[in-house]
């Protein structure tokens, strides 16, 4: 029987950069501005799909991928552009696995590589991730966050959230995918924060 892997608890923050953020030509001054807000936690970088897993999307319903081979794509989708932000900052590094993380040194950065981290979270939880297209990078990152026991996930988004947000009402918005609620749900604090807006508003999403 295969010895189960490790889940720690870290004293880190979440932050999940939305996929459709990727094409910000400041990119890079935008996300270092935000992540200093929560220095001197370390902070753990999930990156979304984007355009990537959108085309993941498009393959499926043309060639019929089922939801194992998407699931598995979307994910990759997300590491590739993860690649994309550890070049952005020599600050940033990559995270493989969750010995990297716990051995995490205030302020620093770990870009997590969504395929392996995921793969090594799952081989220990009692609730493996949905493989269908109503679970995508939010609720990932949520479950990562979760599984971590992580005190905070922070939105990174293009838009600002609806008025007294909570998961359940921003996944009615379709601001975040159907499962976000239920993933989310053990998330001691969640902050949604639109990075296209220059004056990078938090809000504060409750249960």
């Amino acid at each position: 029987m295969p010895t189960p892997a490790k889940v720690i608890s870290v004293s880190a923050v979440v932050v999940k950069c939305g996929g459709s953020l990727l094409n910000l030509p400041d990119l890079e001054a935008r996300l270092e501005s935000v992540l200093d807000q929560f220095s001197p936690e370390p902070i753990a970088l999930v990156c979304g799909g984007g355009e990537a897993a959108n085309l993941v999307r498009t393959w499926d319903h043309q060639f019929n991928l089922g939801p194992d081979r998407a699931h598995d794509l979307a994910i990759a989708a997300m590491s590739f552009n993860a690649r994309f932000l550890l070049a952005l900052s020599s600050r940033f590094q990559w995270c493989s696995t969750l010995e990297e993380l716990e051995s995490s040194a205030a302020g620093s950065v770990h870009v997590i590589d969504a395929v392996t981290m995921i793969r090594q979270l799952e081989q220990s939880s009692s609730r493996p991730l949905e493989r269908s297209w109503n679970v995508t990078s939010d609720s990932i990152a949520a479950w990562i966050a979760t599984s971590l026991k992580a005190k905070r996930l922070v939105l990174l988004k293009s838009v600002d959230a609806v008025q007294a947000s909570s998961p359940r009402s921003l996944a009615l918005a379709e601001l975040v995918d159907p499962m976000f609620p239920d993933y989310a749900a053990a998330i001691p604090s969640i902050d949604w924060i639109n990075l296209r807006d220059d004056q990078f508003c938090r809000t504060s999403i409750s249960g």
